[in-house]
């Protein structure tokens, strides 16, 4: 009987050692989904106001979620809580369930950003340092979202961002380059105050930067002082394209949206890591933007 018991325990943990090894990847969907909100604009050619995002636009997006079931969404551009109750229970209908919620409450109160998750996660109370822009106190314009969650027993933080779109009401700040310069410094700050408290941290910040690689905003994300910071992490489509984002009217692909890693996760090898920009054709009818999912997989040590 001793022989058998030893059998067992031996089998289980051999079992064990397998199961963590082939442990399944925590996969992130972060995206911009267009207002999602009551906001004014064209609809089939007329111009409306205080309007619903299409139904259309909605079901295209759901399928997207269906078709992917990430474990953790981080979306920008949700019109507050009612509207993020609404994803939640319309997803729900369709099988996918996300318990935990969160909202960043910020200046910005029809794009805000949002997080649903499967997971539990950690809320962060993020309070981003004042700066001067054209002569007042400012923060970032829809805040920073902060959650904290696991993989495994390893903790994992998730950051999302939206920096100020290109609207400006400065002719001196053309295309508001300086004020999104500004919220991108006070990301950093922020960031750069967590890996000095915890330098091996594992985190991972992504979202719609509003402007392109190599930008000031850009710069000010990923260096300091002429250091590193943050590392991007490519994203390509299926067909090796890098755009995430489509403005028609002056028939312009870009990359603005990005995943950026701490340096833990930049020479890690206890993780493999991988992104890449979902181009399945709902994901244009949905919305401007196409979604980056992200998979984080603990190795075995």
């Amino acid at each position: 009987m001793k022989s058998r018991g030893l059998i067992g325990a031996l089998l289980f943990n051999l079992f064990l050692g397998f199961a963590q090894a082939n442990q399944q990847p925590l996969e992130i969907l972060c995206w911009n989904i267009h207002n999602y909100n009551l906001s004014d604009g064209l609809v089939e050619a007329v111009y409306r106001q205080g309007y619903p995002k299409p139904e259309s636009d909605k079901a295209a997006f759901r399928q997207i979620i269906a078709q992917h079931s990430p474990d953790i969404l981080i979306l920008q551009e949700v019109g507050g809580e009612p509207f993020l109750n609404e994803i939640q229970r319309d997803l729900s209908k369709v099988g996918i369930k996300y318990e935990y919620t969160h909202w960043v409450k910020a200046e910005d109160k029809e794009r805000m950003i949002v997080a649903l998750s499967r997971l539990p996660f950690e809320v962060v109370d993020v309070r981003l340092p004042n700066f001067s822009y054209r002569g007042k106190k400012v923060t970032a314009k829809r805040g920073l979202l902060h959650i904290k969650t696991q993989l495994g027993s390893q903790p994992i933080d998730l950051l999302g961002m939206h920096l100020k779109s290109r609207y400006t009401d400065y002719p001196e700040d053309p295309k508001s380059a300086e004020r999104r310069e500004k919220e991108a410094r006070a990301i950093r700050d922020y960031i750069r105050n967590l890996l000095t408290e915890t330098p091996d941290r594992e985190l991972l910040l992504m979202g719609d930067l509003n402007d392109r690689f190599g930008s000031a905003a850009y710069r000010r994300i990923t260096q300091i002082s002429g250091n590193d910071l943050l590392r991007e992490l490519p994203v390509v489509d299926t067909q090796g394209y890098s755009w995430t984002y489509h403005y028609q009217k002056e028939r312009v692909w870009e990359q603005v949206d990005f995943v950026f890693m701490s340096p833990s996760l930049v020479n890690h090898n206890r993780f493999k890591l991988n992104a890449r920009i979902i181009d399945d054709p709902e994901a244009m009818i949905a919305s401007d933007h196409r979604p980056l999912l992200i998979q984080l997989q603990l190795l075995q040590k």
